[in-house]
């Protein structure tokens, strides 16, 4: 089923005779807005009476003061080197007591600066550092005079 087309036709009908472009835009009264009841007395006193005010000229500077405004800055402390991978190097192929303290010193930098004990922190890392260093220095001197004792027992066995 096919819809039935209709053709209607529009016819254009001329506005009515009040909204004709002739009136537009629409006139404009220019006269001031007066009130009906001009204001022309002042307002009532107060319950209070109004007081006699007294001048006196005097030589008196007067200084105001005001406060400057001020800026807070607020300096997060740069965080700390942990020396965890240094402290776990030291655990395991230098010296083992020194390496795990220097192992808990580095893993209480990060638990220090995230609870904003920065002194604490940085203090925490330079002591794991200075463990870290004391192993290392530890194991090579344990390194060094073990080379050597097993040179010199080899050489004595050899003889």
């Amino acid at each position: 089923m096919e819809p039935e087309s209709t053709t209607e036709q529009l016819q254009y009908t001329p506005a009515p005779p009040s909204l004709s472009m002739s009136s537009y835009p629409p006139a404009v009264d220019h006269t001031v807005y007066q009130p009906a009841n001009p204001i022309a007395q002042p307002p009532p006193p107060y319950a209070y009476p109004q007081q006699q005010l007294q001048t006196a000229t005097t030589n008196v500077s007067v200084v105001t003061v005001a406060q400057q405004p001020t800026t807070n800055i607020i300096a997060l402390a740069v965080r700390p080197p942990n020396h965890i991978a240094l402290s776990l190097v030291n655990l395991f192929c230098c010296c083992f007591p020194l390496g795990l303290i220097a192992l808990i010193y580095s893993l209480r930098v990060d638990s220090e600066y995230s609870a904003g004990n920065y002194q604490e922190a940085r203090r925490a890392s330079n002591t794991a550092r200075s463990l870290n260093i004391a192993g290392i220095t530890i194991g090579i001197i344990l390194l060094v005079c073990t080379i050597i004792y097993i040179g010199i027992h080899a050489a004595v066995v050899a003889s």
